[in-house]
């Protein structure tokens, strides 16, 4: 994947064409800029599908979205001016992704205040940056073998978590400051759309990637309904294995109001050496499938593949409790003082074998003690 991508999908916004430029424009000072984060992670997902190449933002996109007031602060000349734009990392301060020419369509007449939209702009020029990879060495890092008790919090510290983009006036053709005003708007990635009438959930992580623990967390950007609010709507999350096109492997339901779930012990078995892939089915108030394509509440299919060690994490309480309830008493007498004196280490234990048991994927037909 092309490491602009994020930023490609930032500047995709503006329909692309060519600037034209006047070579000495006069200053012009930008302010109250603000662009929806949804819909940058929305053209992040188009670009991961398409290599990072974007011609355009996606058609059902309302360009008020994008808003930025321009004023042409000489009053006897006209401005056609250009900006670029810096994208910042929370405590950062210098732009993980910087670049492009955005250049206003039509000019600004003397003294003018305009206010525009994407839709008031054209785009050329390269652009460079990370801000795709750190956003998934953010997501791994937040999400790699989290103990369920602590999800909550780290699923928190992401919707939380504050990105900062700057519309900067800058000499056209190049990224050298004009000398007007620049305008910075802080987002979170989990904010609403509020020129959509309706959206899917948008898939954040696992985003075509590894993961580290049998246990994954699978996040995604909430959707937003027409008449019920986000806490809510609840999700499908639907799971197939080694094809993208086969039956779900997996299909849990989510809370209402959660836009996160980790993998559970009782779920099916994720294991090294295949691919998951996985998407998110929007439910309204009433559990049905809404938005999307033909209303069927999902737009884009992700995958990720596990590596690591095989089986799952479970606790000697979860053993107990499966002999507690398969084995005769004697049966589980024995085993208790067994596992009491072989099994007691800290944290969890891993074995496939036994986390196909304690999910139910294996019935045993009896439970027999043997010593050696």
């Amino acid at each position: 994947m092309k490491k602009a991508t994020l930023f490609l999908a930032a500047l995709a916004l503006f329909a692309a064409g060519q600037a034209s430029a006047l070579p000495s424009p006069p200053v012009v000072d930008a302010s109250g800029f603000k662009i929806n984060p949804q819909l940058i992670i929305s053209l992040y997902n188009v670009a991961q599908q398409s290599n990072g190449v974007i011609t355009s933002y996606p058609a059902d996109m309302d360009p008020a979205v994008v808003t930025v007031t321009l004023r042409n602060t000489d009053t006897l000349n006209s401005a056609l001016p250009c900006f670029k734009i810096d994208v910042y990392d929370p405590g950062l301060s210098t732009p993980v992704v910087s670049g492009g020419n955005l250049t206003l369509k039509t000019a600004l007449k003397p003294g003018e205040t305009r206010v525009a939209t994407a839709a008031d702009f054209e785009v050329s020029g390269t652009f460079s940056g990370t801000i795709d990879q750190n956003l998934q060495d953010d997501f791994k890092n937040d999400f790699k073998d989290v103990d369920a008790s602590k999800i909550q919090a780290a699923v928190q510290k992401l919707l939380t978590k504050k990105y900062r983009i700057c519309l900067v006036p800058v000499n056209c053709g190049t990224s050298t400051p004009s000398g007007g005003t620049s305008s910075c708007d802080l987002f979170t990635l989990f904010m609403g759309n509020p020129g959509a009438d309706c959206s899917v959930a948008v898939i954040v992580y696992p985003h075509n990637n590894a993961v580290y623990s049998a246990f994954p967390t699978l996040v995604w950007v909430p959707a937003q309904h027409r008449s019920c609010t986000q806490p809510d709507l609840s999700y499908l999350v639907e799971v197939m294995r080694d094809d993208e096109g086969s039956a779900p492997y997996a299909r849990i339901r989510v809370p209402k109001g959660q836009s996160f779930y980790q993998w559970q012990a009782g779920d099916p078995v994720i294991e090294p050496g295949h691919k998951y892939y996985w998407r998110v089915v929007g439910l309204d108030c009433n559990g049905n499938p809404f938005c999307g394509p033909s209303d069927r509440g999902w737009n884009i299919i992700k995958w990720f593949i596990f590596e690591g060690q095989g089986g799952c994490h479970y606790s000697l309480a979860d053993v107990d409790d499966f002999i507690r309830k398969n084995a005769s008493p004697d049966i589980r007498e024995k085993l208790k003082h067994y596992l009491a004196k072989s099994l007691a280490k800290p944290g969890g234990l891993s074995d496939p074998f036994v986390c196909r048991i304690l999910s139910g994927q294996i019935k045993l037909n009896s439970i027999e003690f043997q010593t050696k």
